[in-house]
Formats: C-alpha cells, structure tokens, sequence
C-alpha cells in the first residue's frame, strides 16, 4: 500500500485501504465502517488537543486501543 501511495501511511488508512472497494463502499458484513469513524473522530479530537503530533501519529495512536480493546494482543492478529 505504501508504493501505491507513494509514502508510509497511518494504521488508519490500511485499514480503511483493505476494507473499502474499489468503488468507495464498505464490504457488507462487517463493521469496518463504524469502526473508520469511530476511530477518524477520536483522531479528530486527539489532534484538536494535541497539535504537536503529525495526522498519521494520532491515527496510529487512536487506532491500536481501539482495535485490540486496549488489551494488546499476545500474538499478532
């Protein structure tokens, strides 16, 4: 993904890049898209309280707790 974008890119936007069609929708069946904006308005107001951090630092940050419930994972998903 990050050859196609042309620059590393936040957990944040894999997940959405592996979730989303070609055509912009979510695949059915999942919660991939609760889970974007869920995870895009924590990033949203993380950023707004903290403007050191670059966009892809808070949405790496806001992401991991999010995704593993808080509880890192012993082995990786």
């Amino acid at each position: 993904m990050e050859d196609k974008h042309g620059e590393e890119m936040s957990l944040v936007q894999l997940y959405e890049d592996v979730h989303m069609r070609k055509d912009g929708s979510f695949i059915e069946g999942t919660q991939a898209q609760d889970f974007l904006e869920d995870a895009k308005a924590k990033a949203d107001i993380l950023a707004i309280n903290d403007g050191s951090k670059s966009p892809k630092e808070v949405e790496n940050e806001v992401f991991k707790p999010l995704m593993y419930g808080g509880e890192p994972p012993k082995r990786p998903k």
